[in-house]
């Protein structure tokens, strides 16, 4: 585990998919475009699975999995669904 300020997640995870390492790795990811396709390249170079996401909405229990959240009691829609 390596713990960094927000602006600096890139360069951590560029070297841990160096390394070898599987890598998931908390928003911001990256800053710039050139920054998302190196890491891109990363992937294919050196064969190691990665993940992007929001520690509070990686487990059980989140806001999102309850029955309370507007998707389960249908008061949002399915992407690519409509209400008519």
């Amino acid at each position: 585990m390596v713990t960094t300020p927000d602006h600096s997640h890139y360069q951590p995870t560029a070297l841990a998919m160096a390394a070898g390492k599987h890598c998931y790795t908390q928003k911001p990811l990256v800053h710039t475009v050139g920054e998302a396709r190196q890491l891109k390249l990363g992937v294919e170079k050196y064969k190691v699975a990665t993940q992007m996401g929001n520690q509070g909405h990686s487990g059980e229990g989140n806001a999102d999995n309850r029955p309370s959240h507007p998707f389960h009691t249908g008061a949002m829609l399915p992407p690519g669904t409509n209400s008519a």
